[in-house]
Formats: structure tokens, sequence, C-alpha cells
């Protein structure tokens, strides 16, 4: 009795989240369609913020609190609740949103959750396409209701890879070091502009393997289950396991993680 309590409760937060990325996503559509209406301001050199952005911060947060207040919240636009509780969640209100404002529809709502620190659950909604993405640990993949599988694709050279490289700065040049030592052996590369987007393509097997570094812990736990229960390999790009904290990631399926690394002379510890 225990144990199915325990999993009708989880079930449960699946469901809420889905429902609720459902919700988020369509305010964002609707935002896209009368951008006159939308305030964009730069919340750092590089970075855009709109009134949609937090908007959806907003309805997202304050559904989750009412549902679960005591569980902790990590939100993007600055929003962070009950930090340090053994469930937490994260959400990207609108992930890509230098595309939504300039009317590119890469873009989506992300929202996770994890539990002692490890992604449990994650949700990805893409307004633009009317699709959305949902795992839980032990549970599979699915988009749009349907089991999504990575790709086989066996050799680099026949492989489409997602990259999200961060702004250089002070110096640091390695990511650029590791594009020049990638490009070189695959098929193609993508820069879509979004981390949430990039881990649903590769999850879906219509993009091989990503990596992508500069990223914030909301950008990747619900892409990290997805990508996971998907049947996907998640590191971090010095080859050791996935964190959620530091910012870099490698993911594919086994042979294309491993290949990845290698192109960056890592072994996957």
């Amino acid at each position: 009795m225990m144990t199915q309590t325990v999993m009708s409760r989880k079930e449960d937060m699946l469901a809420f989240a889905v429902d609720l990325a459902q919700k988020a996503a369509l305010m964002a559509l609707h935002g896209a369609r009368d951008m006159e209406g939308v305030e964009v301001s730069m919340k750092s050199p590089t970075e855009v913020v709109t009134s949609i952005d937090r908007k959806l911060e907003e309805f997202i947060v304050e559904s989750i609190a009412r549902r679960y207040p005591g569980h902790g919240i990590v939100a993007e636009e600055d929003t962070s609740r009950g930090v340090g509780q053994s469930h937490t969640w994260f959400v990207d209100p609108l992930d890509g949103t230098n595309n939504f404002v300039r009317g590119i529809p890469f873009y989506g709502t992300s929202i996770a959750l994890a539990i002692d620190g490890k992604p449990h659950l994650g949700v990805c909604a893409l307004p633009v396409t009317g699709e959305i993405f949902w795992a839980q640990s032990g549970c599979g993949a699915f988009a749009n209701g349907e089991k999504i599988r990575v790709s086989n694709t066996a050799f680099l050279k026949e492989a489409i890879v997602a990259v999200g490289l961060p702004v250089l700065q002070g110096g640091h040049t390695g990511p650029l070091e590791r594009l020049v030592k990638l490009v070189p052996g695959v098929r193609g590369i993508r820069r879509l502009g979004s981390a949430a987007l990039d881990f649903c393509l590769v999850a879906s097997g219509r993009l091989d393997a990503l990596w992508e570094e500069g990223l914030k812990p909301w950008d990747v736990a619900a892409g990290a289950v997805i990508l996971s229960e998907a049947g996907g390999v998640v590191t971090r790009v010095d080859g050791s396991r996935f964190d959620l904290y530091k910012g870099d990631v490698v993911g594919g399926n086994e042979a294309m993680n491993r290949s990845v690394l290698a192109s960056f002379g890592v072994a996957r510890w």
C-alpha cells in the first residue's frame, strides 16, 4: 500500500507538470502573436528578458507553490523559494527568449523536479510545433504520448550534433577549441538557441548528440531526464558524471556520447 501511494504521488506530480507546461506554452504562443504588447529589456549584455518570461514564471511558480507548498522552487527570472528542500522544482518559463523576440520558432517552457539533488521528472513544451515531451525516472520518455528513443547512429561522421556555446569572456577559449575539434568529424552542426529543444530533439532521434556549455540548472534539469529516459547517456564535457549545477553537458546514445568526448580528447570516467 505504501509503494502504491508513493507511485500515485509521483504520477500526480508528472501529470501536474505536463498540464502546467502546456498552459504556459499556450500563453507564450499568444504572446508571440501580439509582440507589440510585449516589453523587452536586457538583463545582461547578452541576455534578453521579456514581460512574457516574467508572466509565465509567475504563473508557473504560483501554481507549484499552491499545489506543493513544502517544495523548493528555482526559476530563471530570480525566483527562489524553499531552497534546500528535498523536492525542488526548476523552471525555465521561456527557454530561447532571444529566438522568441526575433520570431524564430525555437523556444519552449521547461519544468523539472529534482529529488535530493537528482532530476526525477522533466517536461518540455514547444509552443510552435505543439509538441510536449516528458519523462520520469524509470518510466521512459514520451512526446505527445508516444514513446521516444535516441537515434542508433554509430559513427560521428554520420551525426548531426546540437551545440550551445557560451559567450566567451576573459580569455576563456576552451569551448571554441572544442568546437574546432568537433566540427571536422561530424556530418552537421545545429545551433538552435534553446537547450530544452536540443535535448528533446536528441531524445527523439531527430538529432544524434548534443554538446552544451554555460548552462544553468533550469536549462538542463528537464532535458537531462528526458534524454536519459529515452536511452541516452548524459555526462559532463570532461567525461565525468552529469551534474545539474556545473553547466556543461554532452549527451546522445552510448556511441555518440563517447565519440563526442573522444573528439575533445576525453575518455569517459
